[in-house]
This record gives structure tokens, C-alpha cells and sequence, in this order.
């Protein structure tokens, strides 16, 4: 949406857009390219949370994946994490929604994702387990940039024979993930996964992943769903985001905003196109549709 058209859904003086929770992606979104939070963004953030509003990350990683730098924001008490599968009270150190995959079809999933080139991997209980097969060929990701690469190598707990790991757990599969060495294998997979498991949700957050998740696990009902407990309306919530991971979220969004490094289908259907990643994006969001003058 131009300019024109969010200045007027939001009001010239911002008192027909009031917003009190903001669901933040942060890959392509909060984070530049060299996966870093900018001072500015960061600002924009501390800014918003002192004006009382609640700001999360939005997130497809789990919530033992977050970054520190996005956690130590003061006033950060919440977040949406692995595509809306668990969302956490951070402060109370608790899950207070959760939408899950049964560990058996998880399992036969993971099966199947084996047979693909690939780093093929599970969230439970916050973490993300790797099948330790491939997990030693993630080094030769070359599409993968290497601030995330060096966020996999750290992250991932690697596992014999994952499906019968994950069959063995107590914790529910929150989200399936794989990485690929390239698009065309990846489109491969994420067509005839989707033909084996047709209820299940498939997308992506990049060019080399495939994410999936429960029929009816998204980041756009589970932000709905904070805001539920929270009591807060969606016409009070705002998304961004950049992918199409985060397209649910920016539909569902009383106010949505895309990045300007977004997707063709996210900006399509975003109120708002901001700025790129690279030129602090969520920033400029925040200070144009969210801050009082008074900040």
C-alpha cells in the first residue's frame, strides 16, 4: 500500500490507529543482512515499549534460537516463536499457547525429508535437534549467509536417527525445518512433502528453507491469540515482517507493514511498505505509525 493510503487507514494524527502490540519477524526484518539490530531499530523499539506498548519477536526460530540482543531490550516480556507454535511468557518462563504437530506424523515427515539433500531438523520443548547425518554436511550451504550459518552451527543439537528420537520424546513437535544447498531441491521437497502431507502448513522464510508446521499453526493466529489473552483487539496489533512465513501474520494484523526487501505477495498484501532491513525498516515504522510526538 502507497503512502497515501496508510496515512489515511491511519490517520493523520495517529488517533484512529491505536496500537498496543507489535509482532516483529526478526530475519529480514529487525535484522540487517549482517544479522545485527542497529541502534536505531533498537531505539525505535525501547521507544515504543515506553509508551506501553507490548513489542515480541515474531519468529519461525525457537525460543532457545532468540537473540540476546532482542531479549535484553528492556520491557521485552513475550514471544512468538517457531512460525506460532509456542508463544512464551519470557518472564514468567512458561508457554501460554501453544499449537503443535503430533510427534508420529512429525516423525513420518522427517522420514521423508531424509530422502532430500538437506539439513533436516525439529523443534521441541524450545530447542532444535538435527539429524547429526546431515548436519555435518551444513558447512556446504552456500546460499546460507554466514551470520546464520554461524547461528545454525551454534544452535542445533544433533541427534542418531531423528525420527525415532522424536518419537521417543514427552515434548510435542512445535516445527519441522529444512535447509537446502539450493532452490531447485528445496521446491522439490516443498512440493512433494506437500502432496504426502497435505493438511500441514509449508512455508518458507528464505530461498533455501522450508518450514512446517500443524493445518492451523501460523504466526498471524497465534499473534491473535496473545492478543486474546492480553486483551488486546487486532485492530490494535501491528506485524512486519518480509516473508512468506510472516504472510498470516500480515493479513491477520490490524495494521501490517512490510519491509521494503519483502516478498512480492507480502507487500501485496501489507497496508504499508517501509524501508529495507538494510536501512532500519522497523524504525521508520514504529517512529511513523506508532511513537507520540512526545518521543
Amino acid at each position: 500500500m502507497d503512502e497515501e493510503k496508510a496515512a489515511k487507514k491511519a490517520g493523520d494524527n495517529k488517533e484512529q490507529l491505536h496500537i498496543r502490540m507489535i509482532g516483529l519477524d526478526l530475519d529480514g526484518t529487525v535484522y540487517n543482512e549482517a544479522k545485527e539490530i542497529t541502534p536505531g531499530v533498537r531505539k525505535a523499539i525501547e521507544d515504543a515499549i515506553a509508551q506501553g506498548v507490548i513489542v515480541l519477536p515474531a519468529t519461525g526460530r525457537p525460543v532457545g534460537g532468540l537473540p540476546e540482543a532482542f531479549l535484553q531490550i528492556p520491557g521485552v516480556r513475550y514471544a512468538l516463536t517457531s512460525n506460532g507454535a509456542a508463544v512464551v511468557d519470557l518472564s514468567e518462563k512458561k508457554r501460554i499457547y501453544e499449537d503443535c504437530i503430533d510427534k508420529e506424523t512429525a516423525a513420518q515427515v522427517i522420514s521423508v525429508m531424509l530422502k532430500f539433500q538437506g539439513l533436516a531438523e525439529t523443534y521441541m520443548d524450545g530447542k532444535c535437534y538435527t539429524d547429526k547425518g546431515n548436519y555435518e554436511n551444513a558447512s556446504n550451504f552456500s546460499m546460507v549467509p554466514p551470520g546464520l550459518l554461524a547461528y545454525i552451527k551454534s544452535t542445533r543439537i544433533p541427534k542418531e536417527h531423528l525420527a525415532d528420537y522424536v518419537r521417543s520424546q514427552e515434548h510435542p513437535v512445535e516445527k519441522l525445518h529444512m535447509i537446502f544447498g539450493d532452490t531447485d531441491t528445496r521446491d522439490k521437497a516443498f512440493a512433494y512433502i506437500k502432496k504426502c502431507f497435505p493438511d500441514l502448513t509449508i512455508t518458507n522464510a528464505s530461498s533455501f528453507n522450508m518450514e512446517i508446521n500443524s493445518p492451523t499453526c501460523n504466526k498471524g493466529t497465534a499473534l491473535l491469540a496473545l492478543g486474546r489473552i492480553l486483551g488486546i483487539q487486532p485492530s490494535q496489533i501491528m506485524a512486519c515482517g518480509d516473508s512468506g512465513n510472516d504472510y498470516p501474520m500480515i493479513c491477520a494484523a490490524g495494521f501490517s507493514v512490510a519491509m521494503g526487501n519483502a516478498e512480492e505477495r507480502i507487500k501485496e498484501a501489507a497496508d504499508f511498505v517501509t524501508k529495507t532491513n538494510e536501512e532500519d525498516g522497523v524504525a521508520w515504522a514504529i517512529r511513523r505509525f506508532v511513537l507520540r510526538p512526545s518521543l
